[in-house]
C-alpha cells in the first residue's frame, strides 16, 4: 500500500488463487490494443477477476509506448503445445487479453491513463509521427 504501510499485493503467478489480507492486484501491461485490452501474460484476466471478487481494487501498469497504433492489430503469440504437454492437442496461448474495464486503473509513466489521454496518444500515433517499432 501507498506510504509504505506494508500492504500486501497479488502480483503475477497469483492468478485465480485466494489470497487473504491482499490490498490490491498488480499486473503489467504488454500491450494496450486499439479495442481497449490489456495484453499481458496468460493469467492476468485470472488475477483481475480474483481481485474483483475479493473486493479489492487491481490496476495495470504499462508505458505509453505500449499503446498499440489505430488500425494495427494485436496479434496474441503461441509457442508450441508440447513445451506443456508432448502429445496433447492443445494451443499454449503466451498473452490474454483482459478489458481496461476490470481494472481500477492503468497507470503509465505519466499517471492514471484517462480515457482522453488515451485518445491523444493514439491520435499521435497514428498521425505519423510516431514510428511504431512494436510493443
Amino acid at each position: 500500500a501507498a506510504g509504505g504501510s506494508g500492504g500486501k499485493w497479488m502480483a503475477y503467478g497469483r492468478g485465480g488463487l485466494r489470497v487473504p489480507g491482499v490490498d490490491a492486484g498488480v499486473v503489467g501491461g504488454d500491450a494496450i490494443t486499439s479495442d481497449n485490452m490489456i495484453a499481458n501474460k496468460a493469467g492476468t484476466s485470472l488475477i483481475a477477476l480474483a481481485a474483483q471478487d475479493a473486493g479489492v481494487p487491481c490496476i495495470a501498469v504499462a508505458q505509453t509506448s505500449k499503446v498499440v497504433p489505430p488500425g494495427v492489430p494485436y496479434l496474441n503469440e503461441e509457442q508450441e503445445p508440447e513445451e506443456i504437454a508432448p502429445g496433447v492437442r492443445m494451443r499454449n496461448i503466451v498473452f490474454d487479453l483482459t478489458p481496461m474495464s476490470r481494472f481500477s486503473g492503468v497507470y503509465t509513466e505519466e499517471g492514471l491513463l484517462t480515457a482522453e489521454r488515451l485518445d491523444e496518444i493514439r491520435a499521435y500515433i497514428g498521425s505519423g509521427s510516431y514510428s511504431f517499432g512494436g510493443a
